[in-house]
């Protein structure tokens, strides 16, 4: 009986634990139910989904940023403006 319930018991928090997780701060994340985006931008801290099979949480570094700037200019020795190309 006591081999029973400590299967059980381990059962239970091996479920609970596949059903919380964690982003980061400086990542978001999207929910993913059967290939189906089912939240998008999740905000850092601790959040629950159902188990594995039926969600994914998949998370995503926001702090890759991309920039576009316009191209410096510059001075030639004549005295004209020029601009990369």
């Amino acid at each position: 009986m006591r081999l029973m319930t400590a299967i059980v018991a381990v059962l239970i928090v091996l479920f609970v634990s596949t059903c919380g997780f964690v982003v980061n701060e400086g990542q978001s994340a999207i929910l993913v139910q059967f290939g189906r985006i089912v939240e998008a931008g999740v905000k850092p801290g601790l959040h629950f989904k159902l188990p594995t099979p039926f969600q994914q949480a998949l998370r995503f570094d926001r702090r890759i940023l991309t920039l576009e700037s316009a191209p410096e200019r510059w001075t030639t020795s004549e005295r004209k403006s020029k601009v990369p190309t």
